[in-house]
């Protein structure tokens, strides 16, 4: 809701807009209808440069002034508790249907950054991309979009304080303001196209580089996304546009954004110029004034524009919770997919209601400009949070893993190989070059044993010696007296046998171990209290999912007298490969080794390691 002293600033159209974008976002993620539905979040960043600058610009208009105090206080009574009580209700989800395994801590850690508004950052170091399949059942990927709102409003209370001190002097007009705006967002827009078109690589580690890939990223970026924040202030700043002209302009927009977000072609890579349409269209909507109503009538008199501005009233709330509802109701794949959104889209519905009149409402109406107030909103709200959080943290989630008796084989000796190479053990005698991808760290602890009984230390390699030339630095560096290859082979293709052929430049064919995959589990359930149980797969489906990975290593095999290692024999029978025994299960998710499915595989991979090194 737009909140002004003014009651003319309620805009029914911008409500509308609102509920457009909200309606279009929840679409977008339910595969529903709208295929560049996560435009609508675009709008919102203009409908947000729009509304706090009309604040502004009234407030000033009316005192004089501008207080950065009482605008940051607006902005927490607005967003925080809100967020807050979402971030509680999905750390409760969490528990009840994520597994205790992976997917719990994942929910935990996400759910402090985005407390302190640094989830796109987040996101953005720890390559999860949006738009991928592999991360659709993360609760709180959808919190990105409030980190970069929150984060552009620091910026801007600064720039409206320094503003509004020369303002008050009378040194600076609007055109002033304008003209010092202008070539902040075309560089804004030139980041954000420059790097649509030619992605950087995701920031590995601290450093200055790496910052500046966060915040040039032109998707989770702030600094690229800023120029639709900014578009939204140029217009509260415009002249007033003749009545007719505004509602020829506002209706091209509202049918821009229908053809961009419903009816082009799904393409979320590179399309910059998609976004573009869809910003200068929210911007012609919001140009219309606040004497100007909805086309369709005056909320109150119309049920449509009625419904639409209570749908706007209730955006927020319905985008924070949606997301979380979507992905437990994914989880349910066995379901109808009727049922499944049918399920989502109502508990969102009741969720987003009560958000709004009791906590939104509560606090937007509650007494304002008193810094104890907002400190007082701060306290209840982040205590709230980070208590249950070192609940689920500390006790909660310790429990049920202990209890399953399953957990990550994986177990970290100091350094992560995610970031760079890690040597242990006893690596002066020689070493174990451990390489592929979070499939090798899973079974790093039985090739950590099996090349210490032989006197020799591992190092660990998996981002960087995606790299053939790391591999060649590391035989350099330390003496390599086997490679081993471990990765998810289900989604290789013939170009990356390449990568065992370079390999072969820097350590003998003959002294490389690569390790077949175990199974890929479509149907995968993670464990969970209230969650689906997961399936087994047939072996013959296994064997289908690795037909060409497994003709292609079979054949570098033979060609270089390579070795390989086999896991469906120790965790399939000769026609189901099981997802768990009395013991527990095999796998913390769709096919990652358990330490209790490693144990299974532990003798095969020690027998090869010990054969590698002693041919």
């Amino acid at each position: 809701m737009i909140v002004s002293s003014s009651a003319t600033e309620y805009r029914w159209d911008i409500q509308a807009l609102r509920a457009f974008a909200v309606v279009v976002v929840i679409l977008f993620h339910s595969d529903v209808l709208f295929p560049n539905g996560y435009l609508g979040v675009d709008v919102f960043f203009v409908i947000s440069g729009f509304v706090i600058s009309r604040s502004v610009i009234n407030g000033f208009q009316e005192t004089g002034t501008f207080s950065a105090r009482a605008f940051v206080s607006r902005r927490i009574r607005r967003l925080v508790p809100a967020l807050c009580a979402m971030l509680c209700g999905s750390i409760l989800i969490s528990t009840l249907f994520e597994s205790w395994i992976a997917e719990q801590w994942r929910t935990q850690s996400t759910t402090l950054v985005a407390l302190f508004s640094f989830s796109n950052i987040w996101f953005l170091v720890d390559k999860i991309d949006y738009f991928s399949p592999s991360n659709e059942f993360n609760l709180l990927l959808h919190t990105w979009s409030l980190s970069v709102e929150e984060q552009f409003y620091v910026g801007f209370a600064l720039a409206a304080s320094v503003t509004g001190l020369f303002v008050r002097t009378r040194r600076l007009t609007k055109k002033h303001i304008n003209a010092a705006l202008m070539p902040l967002i075309i560089f804004s827009v030139a980041v954000f196209i420059r790097f649509s078109k030619y992605p950087l690589s995701p920031p590995i580690g601290f450093s200055v580089k790496s910052v500046g890939k966060v915040l040039l990223d032109p998707f989770y970026g702030t600094v690229a996304r800023s120029w639709q924040f900014g578009v939204g202030i140029l217009i509260a700043l415009s002249p007033a546009v003749k009545r007719k002209t505004a509602n020829v302009i506002a209706g091209l927009g509202f049918g821009v954004l229908l053809a961009v977000t419903r009816f082009w072609p799904s393409s979320a890579d590179g399309n910059y110029w998609l976004n573009l349409l869809a910003v200068v269209a929210a911007a012609g909507i919001c140009l219309r004034r606040s004497d100007v109503s909805l086309a369709l009538g005056r909320a109150g008199r119309n049920p449509v524009s009625s419904f639409l501005v209570a749908i706007g009233d209730r955006s927020y709330s319905l985008y924070l919770w949606h997301w979380p509802f979507l992905v437990v109701a994914n989880r349910f794949s066995r379901l109808d997919r009727v049922v499944q959104l049918a399920v989502a889209w109502t508990l969102t519905a009741v969720a987003a209601d009560l958000s709004y009149r009791f906590v939104e409402r509560r606090f937007m109406q509650g007494r304002r400009g008193t810094t104890l107030n907002v400190g007082k909103i701060l306290v209840v709200s982040w205590s709230s949070v980070i208590g249950l959080f070192l609940a689920a943290w500390l006790l909660v989630t310790p429990a049920l893993e202990s209890r399953s008796g399953v957990r990550n084989a994986y177990i970290d000796h100091g350094c992560d190989p995610w970031m760079e190479p890690c040597p242990q053990g006893p690596i002066e005698n020689g070493v174990v070059l451990l390489v592929g991808d979070s499939h090798a760290m899973a079974v790093s602890e039985v090739i950590y044993d099996a090349a210490k009984d032989s006197g020799l230390g591992v190092i660990q390699c998996v981002r960087e010696c995606e790299n053939p030339e790391q591999v060649g630095l590391l035989s350099r560096e330390y003496s390599v007296k086997g490679l081993v290859v471990v990765r998810s082979w289900n989604s290789w293709n013939a170009d990356q046998l390449r990568e065992l052929e370079d390999f072969a430049t820097f350590v003998p064919p003959s002294k490389t171990l690569v390790v077949h995959d175990n199974p890929l589990f479509s149907e995968w359930a993670p464990p969970s209290i209230l969650g689906p149980r997961a399936r087994g797969v047939s072996r013959a489906e296994a064997l289908q999912q690795q037909t060409v990975s497994r003709r292609l290593i079979d054949g570098w095999s033979e060609k270089n007298n390579g070795l390989t290692a086999d896991l469906l024999e120790d965790v399939c029978d000769t026609e189901w490969c099981s997802v768990r025994n009395d013991e527990g299960l095999f796998y913390i998710d769709d096919n990652h080794l358990s330490e209790h499915g490693l144990s299974l595989v532990e003798r095969r991979l020690k027998d090869a390691v010990v054969q590698l090194l002693n041919p």
